[in-house]
């Protein structure tokens, strides 16, 4: 699971930082939406499964506001 999300997320996200040209940075600005996609439906099978307990675990929390963060950069970067 930490290597999809190192290759599907965060190397990625990490070039959108310092990458200047902007077919690369539309590209990896959609892998990384697909895989918070992605993420974000896993999280809600779990929160499906186990309902009430699935706050229990703060690295829910974590990983439910790593998507929101992620939606706001991507709306605020296509207003732009």
């Amino acid at each position: 699971m930490l290597f999809a999300y190192a290759l599907g997320f965060y190397i990625p996200f990490c070039i959108i930082v310092f990458a200047d040209d902007s077919e690369i940075l539309n590209g990896l600005e959609i892998v990384c939406l697909i895989s918070q996609i992605v993420f974000f439906g896993m999280e809600i099978i779990q929160f499906r499964f186990h309902k009430q307990n699935y706050f229990k675990s703060n690295w829910n929390f974590v990983n439910v506001s790593q998507v929101i963060i992620y939606a706001l950069y991507y709306i605020l970067r296509r207003v732009q």
